[in-house]
């Protein structure tokens, strides 16, 4: 089975997103964290299934976020 996340630093400069699409795993996740409902999410963003809904709280569960750096005016994760 392929991995739901991938990193490719030519999507999204290498953040973790879901394969197929250019949704930031750790997006999901905090908008999870922070109450979002999960139909809201899925309405959203229909690319994303319920299962890769699941894979955003257990991947970043496993790895703590990346550190944000500054390139010019804006911050990037």
């Amino acid at each position: 089975m392929r991995p739901l996340v991938v990193k490719d630093p030519m999507v999204m400069g290498g953040l973790p997103v879901f394969r197929g699409t250019r949704v930031p795993v750790e997006m999901l996740a905090a908008s999870l964290r922070d109450g979002t409902p999960r139909a809201e999410l899925l309405h959203a963003y229909p690319g994303i299934s319920s299962r890769a809904l699941d894979a955003a709280r257990a991947y970043v569960l496993r790895r703590p976020p990346r550190p944000q750096r500054r390139i010019g005016e804006a911050l990037v994760g």
